[in-house]
């Protein structure tokens, strides 16, 4: 078996789940005993707190139980513009100290999820910055003033890795994202810009 991938490993952008998910998904199909994604979860979550990216749709998952608390169906898929503000993260110590924070009031942001992509946008925004208290991002606040003065509805952050989106209204035109996005990375130099990303669906392909 050779695994491969173009994910940057530490970053938030659940490499290492993609990466189990991607082995229990072969191994099983070349003995003829193909997993299904919620077996591929139950067994994922014993290795490592596991990301809901094998999964189809878009999915609240209890990243450590492997709980599926929601499933979103009807959501909007926007176009997000990718900042890594440096470093790597351990992901099981992160998880580890979260378990430690001050709890949140979840649900409304749940709730939200499901309202429409600027009310998913508020929701992401607010999670990201409660996680600042667990692993602080420096320029999350001024990236996210200008972000929303370019027109962004809000950002997203990896709640254990480095990375954070910009969230685009999804009827602003890709060449517009473009320019704002390259004025974002202008106005923040200490953050490397990795592109310009569709939100998308999760699940398993078989080639």
């Amino acid at each position: 078996m050779v695994l491969t991938s173009e994910l940057p490993r530490g970053k938030g952008m659940a490499s290492s789940s993609a990466d189990i998910a991607a082995v229990l998904a072969a191994a099983s199909q070349a003995l003829g005993r193909p997993l299904a994604p919620e077996a591929i979860l139950r067994l994922a979550v014993q290795v490592e707190p596991t990301d809901a990216v094998f999964l189809a749709g878009i999915v609240c998952l209890n990243q450590v139980t492997g709980r599926v608390q929601r499933r979103y169906r009807s959501l909007s898929y926007p176009q997000l513009t990718i900042f890594d503000t440096g470093g790597t993260v351990d992901t099981a110590a992160c998880h580890a100290e979260a378990v430690e924070q001050e709890a949140h009031p979840w649900e409304p942001l749940l709730a939200a999820l499901a309202q429409g992509e600027r009310r998913l946008a508020e929701a992401a925004t607010q999670s990201a910055r409660w996680n600042q208290a667990v692993l602080p991002k420096d320029a999350l606040e001024a990236l996210l003033q200008e972000a929303r003065a370019c027109g962004a509805l809000g950002l997203v952050a990896a709640h254990s890795g480095t990375v954070v989106g910009v969230i685009w209204p999804s009827q602003l035109a890709h060449d517009a994202i473009e320019r704002r996005s390259a004025k974002l990375a202008q106005q923040f130099p200490e953050l490397e810009c990795l592109g310009i990303s569709l939100m998308r669906s999760g699940g398993i392909e078989i080639l």
